[in-house]
């Protein structure tokens, strides 16, 4: 097992839908850690469920759910 393991941001936002977000991952057990960055913080997710998160995140958006 690597020590590093590349990260993806998969959404960057602040407030409440970023409490939701990591929510929604917490919920389907996607692990993730959170980076400050310029457009707000980032939601960073292992390179391999990267996908797996921004599809989920989608769906939410698709509901209303996050937005």
């Amino acid at each position: 097992m690597s020590l590093f393991e590349p990260r993806t941001p998969v959404y960057s936002g602040e407030g409440d839908e970023l409490k939701k977000v990591e929510k929604l991952l917490h919920d389907h057990q996607i692990d993730y850690k959170l980076k400050a960055g310029s457009t707000g913080t980032l939601v960073m997710v292992k390179r391999g469920r990267a996908d797996e998160a921004e599809m989920e995140i989608r769906e939410a958006k698709a509901r209303n759910w996050l937005w």
